[in-house]
């Protein structure tokens, strides 16, 4: 999801994973390319706003081949955001890199300036990362 732009479900809810079958909370997962920004499974940069909907995301990084890498399954640096009693569920994997990097299962912000948000005014918000052997840092989350 590029920088600027945004979806709005206006109390529906928002998933965003792949694979075959329905997609759930740590079920379907968009896989990234490891030639591919980073090989990054899921990236927001804009808005997701699902006004009191659930908002559920899977994505699985590539195991990628360069030390400029930074893979991560799920990497927010946009706003992430439901209200009511709207959940939010991001779950995210790294796979082991073949060279030098790191990575990240889940990761709100990036390594530069990007922050990122996600917030629920009365829902819960869950996170779950795991990541594979690394090279230099391995963060679930």
């Amino acid at each position: 999801m590029n920088s600027g732009s945004s979806i709005t479900s206006n109390g529906g809810n928002i998933t965003l994973g792949g694979g075959n079958g329905a997609i759930s909370a740590g079920v379907g997962f968009a896989r990234g390319y490891g030639a591919f920004n980073d090989g990054i499974g899921v990236q927001v940069s804009g808005n997701l706003t699902a006004a009191g909907g659930n908002v559920v995301i899977n994505g699985i990084a590539d195991a990628i081949s360069t030390s400029l890498g930074r893979p991560a399954g799920v990497r927010v640096v946009g706003n992430i955001s439901t209200t009511g009693t709207g959940t939010i569920n991001l779950t995210g994997q790294s796979m082991t890199p073949t060279s030098l990097g790191n990575q990240v299962g889940v990761a709100i912000g990036d390594y530069y300036s990007s922050a990122g948000s996600v917030t629920s005014v009365d829902g819960d918000i869950l996170i779950n990362g795991t990541v594979g052997s690394g090279y230099w840092s391995n963060s679930g989350v």
